[in-house]
């Protein structure tokens, strides 16, 4: 259903209009301090624009709520029905009325979402297409150089923005950015680059990627560390001339890593920091790799020097339980850059307990966002027992898997010498070989095809 922008105006006889609130608006203590009468119709998704805070704001003393239009972003708010005279508060408290004016009205496109029957125990969810009206900062603040400055918001400000989607059941993945916005540095806000999912893999050869138009310098095939808030992730970073400068487009393993959790993204921010630490060698078998974050494993596995992993996540691997996988994270060292620490250890599907947390609440153990590392693993990661948000990358041990197959790759080349000497032999009048000539060329010829046939074993095993 899509209301036409001179529909808005009526409903029945009353004038009436629909408004979309984003910032302090959405929580219902903000609207009833207009003393007129309003509806709420629900929570609303506006596609295609970011959350911002371009403009600072006297009453809050920092930056305030406005909306950039932006490709595959969205903006979450609230639906309301309000009067006209409603509607002329709202024109006072955002300054449209003044010369110039502080926000502008602007007639914007989004989807209303509606919890409709449940249906074997799953809510379905109904959207309905509204035009609606919103505001928009008229003068964004900007620097010198024409480029647009975010100003970062009180503290305060961001809470009425949590109680107000809290409070309307906005979608619960906004809910969370919001948060983080709450925990942001001052200092660093919005200083990094934002997220987008990646369109395109080509280049990932099984480890997770990061596209970027890099401002940076920074050594091809080598990890990168990405900070959000807390949270650190491992990933290779790609260079894409043909993003803008301030975004990055992040696999979905490392925004769940990360915490950038759901299919949209709303205006997150990442820093960057490279390592010397390659990712890729030459020759090397790449092997699909999973981003998770480390957690402490249950009471019956800490002690096991395991690791233990969700049954799908050992699956996506390619490999099976009781085969060893390798764990890389990341460690922050004095001079703000990282090193790369890693283990090998066996991998298994946990004892089949609840893990029980510190508020008494049981969650699901294995769980398949994380994996659980041991005692003695965590210190060789140099990860604290009470240290959360460790990103790191998990991914199959290629030298275990050799090593673990070295007798029958060894049956292998003495079989292909067996094969190989007879025929040596018979052309070894021909060729002008002596016996000792005839059995170094029959174990080079046997080393090389066993060399290869090991490549291929464990790629047909391993490879992404």
């Amino acid at each position: 259903m899509v209301l036409l922008p001179e529909e808005i105006l009526l409903r029945n006889d009353s004038a009436s209009v629909i408004y979309f609130a984003y910032g302090n608006n959405m929580s219902s203590s903000a609207m009833e301090k207009l003393g007129e009468h309003y509806e709420v119709m629900g929570p609303a998704c506006l596609p295609d624009y970011r959350l911002a805070f371009t403009r600072y704001s006297l009453t809050w003393k920092a930056g305030v709520a406005d909306i950039i239009q932006k490709p595959f972003f969205c903006v979450w708010g609230v639906l309301y029905r309000v009067s006209s005279s409603a509607l002329a508060k709202i024109d006072e408290k955002e300054g449209a009325h003044l010369t110039p004016p502080a926000y502008v009205q602007k007639i914007v496109s989004v989807d209303l979402y509606e919890k409709q029957e449940q249906v074997d125990d799953k809510h379905l969810i109904r959207t309905t297409r509204y035009e609606a009206i919103t505001y928009e900062v008229q003068n964004k603040n900007r620097d010198d150089s024409g480029r647009l400055v975010e100003l970062p918001p009180a503290v305060a400000y961001i809470r009425s923005l949590i109680e107000g989607a809290s409070e309307n059941n906005i979608y619960s993945h906004y809910v969370k950015f919001l948060r983080n916005l709450e925990r942001e540095k001052v200092a660093s806000f919005r200083t990094g680059y934002l997220v987008m999912p990646t369109i395109l893999r080509d280049e990932a050869r099984g480890i997770p990627i990061v596209r970027m138009n890099t401002r940076m310098q920074y050594s091809k095939d080598h990890f990168c560390v990405l900070e959000h808030g807390d949270r650190t992730a491992l990933a290779v970073l790609v260079h894409d001339p043909n993003l803008e400068p301030e975004i990055c487009q992040l696999d979905q393993s490392i925004r769940h890593c990360l915490g950038i959790l759901g299919r949209y993204v709303f205006g997150s921010s990442v820093q960057i920091v490279n390592t010397d630490c390659r990712a890729y060698f030459p020759l090397s078998i790449n092997t699909r790799a999973l981003s998770l974050p480390v957690a402490i494993a249950s009471a019956l596995d800490m002690e096991k020097k395991i690791v233990t992993l969700h049954p799908k996540n050992i699956a996506l691997l390619g490999i099976s339980e009781g085969d060893y996988v390798k764990i890389l994270a990341p460690q922050r060292i004095n001079s703000g850059q990282y090193v790369i620490n890693s283990i090998e250890r066996r991998v298994y599907a946990g004892s089949p307990a609840p893990l029980h947390k510190l508020d008494n609440t049981q969650v699901e153990y294995p769980d398949q966002s994380s994996v659980y590392v041991d005692l003695d693993g965590r210190k060789a990661l140099n990860v604290e027992i009470d240290v959360t948000g460790v990103g790191a990358l998990v991914k199959p041990s290629t030298r275990k898997l050799f090593t673990a197959n070295v007798t029958r790759y060894g049956l292998t080349l003495g079989v292909g010498i067996l094969a190989i000497f007879p025929i040596i032999q018979a052309m070894q009048v021909r060729l002008g070989y002596g016996n000792f000539e005839a059995a170094v060329v029959t174990v080079i010829i046997a080393f090389i095809i066993t060399v290869i046939f090991t490549i291929l074993d464990l790629r047909s095993k391993l490879r992404y």
